[in-house]
């Protein structure tokens, strides 16, 4: 289950909480922290807020989901869509690779070319395929056994 509002989630929870204790059988405070964990986790804005936050009661977590989401809400900067928060996120981190680098000067001399290197014979220029170094396996290696 996903929910992008915290808010209508947390009101969903406590409504089912109402529904169930009048019925006689309420929901354990653990229950509820594990359904509102489990809702949330996968929100690419709240799953940092979820992950930190360990065994704390029900109300404890729906307080803090709730202060960061008004918190986002408030600051116009910090407003997401969830959907492309984390390529929003990657984009801001390459945005800022570039510009140190157009800091440095001329784009050329910044950009440092990694060279090709054998992993086989630790020669720079050619790729492991096309090595013709030999490989020794030890007896005891796992890869030494054949079926």
């Amino acid at each position: 289950m996903f929910h992008a509002d915290a808010h209508k989630l947390i009101q969903e929870i406590r409504a089912m909480q109402t529904e169930t204790s009048l019925l006689g059988a309420p929901f354990s405070d653990d229950a509820l922290y594990a359904t509102l964990q489990r809702c949330m986790i996968q929100h690419p804005i709240y799953k940092e807020t979820v992950a930190t936050i360990h065994q704390v009661s029900f109300d404890a977590l729906a307080t803090a989901l709730t202060m960061h989401q008004s918190a986002m809400e408030n600051v116009p900067s910090q407003k997401v869509d969830p959907c492309q928060a984390s390529t929003r996120t990657a984009s801001t981190n390459e945005e800022q690779a570039y510009d140190a680098e157009s800091d440095m000067g001329n784009a050329r001399t910044a950009v440092k070319l990694k060279r090709i290197r054998c992993w086989v014979c630790k020669c720079h220029g050619h790729s492991t395929r096309q090595c013709n170094a030999s490989i020794t396996i030890p007896e005891n290696s796992p890869f030494a056994k054949t079926n």
